[in-house]
């Protein structure tokens, strides 16, 4: 990100104590956020989202159907179920945030039959540090098939701030959670070097247990215990 420098002109030795007293005053200009989007119907219910704004350093994204914020810069997504939707685009930089909503309506939809993982988000992280390293939380997950035990994600993150969730972590690939019957489980643990790690929680999840009924397809599973607590993000294809 660009910063405006503001410089000071020194022309004789005299004016020094005049100069001072500007730069005590003068401040670095962050650029202005501006945050806005535009949309378009790519196929049945699914819409492709483009991002507009400028001189941001980060993005969420509120699709108006599920408990959870996307990360992506300009996302994909499908919706299961007709009606009005309000889509919420939130920028922020270190200067503070902006938001802008707009309605989405969709009218035709399709009935999915994959469903893919493309992040994870953390919305708390209670959990003491144990290497006793002075720093914070080394979260570790796992991803795999209970029953074959096949592993299909690991990912550690160092030094989890517990003050910056929602903290999200988008996958290099989509993880393939298909066929809909498989049982999966994702085990979080805070990982010590100096010792055995310390398992926080297990949370089992099989997709086609929600492709039914009032809250069906949803967009993200929400898990919690021992002070993590979070959602995985789903992309119902």
């Amino acid at each position: 990100m660009a910063f405006l420098r503001i410089k000071y002109l020194f022309i004789l030795a005299g004016l020094f104590m005049l100069v001072s007293a500007c730069t005590k005053k003068s401040e670095l200009v962050a650029p202005e956020l501006t945050v806005d989007f535009s949309y378009t119907e790519v196929s049945p219910g699914k819409f492709a989202f483009t991002n507009n704004s400028k001189n941001a350093e980060g993005f969420f994204w509120d699709f108006g159907d599920g408990p959870f914020f996307d990360p992506d810069i300009s996302p994909t997504h499908s919706y299961f179920k007709s009606g009005k939707y309000t889509v919420t685009l939130t920028a922020y930089n270190y200067n503070g945030e902006k938001t802008v909503k707009k309605e989405v309506v969709v009218t035709n939809t399709i009935t999915p039959t994959k469903v893919f993982s493309k992040s994870i988000v953390y919305t708390k992280v209670d959990v003491k540090e144990n290497d006793n390293d002075g720093t914070y939380p080394d979260i570790y997950f796992l991803l795999q098939e209970e029953v074959s035990l096949l592993y299909k994600l690991s990912v550690t993150v160092h030094d989890v701030n517990p003050a910056i969730v929602p903290f999200s972590i988008l996958y290099t690939d989509p993880i393939d959670l298909t066929p809909l019957n498989t049982r999966f489980v994702m085990h979080f643990y805070e990982e010590n070097t100096k010792a055995s790690s310390q398992k926080l929680l297990s949370f089992y999840f099989r997709p086609s247990d929600y492709t039914a009924g009032v809250n069906k397809y949803p967009s993200a599973l929400p898990f919690s215990g021992n002070g993590l607590e979070g959602f995985i993000v789903l992309d119902w294809r």
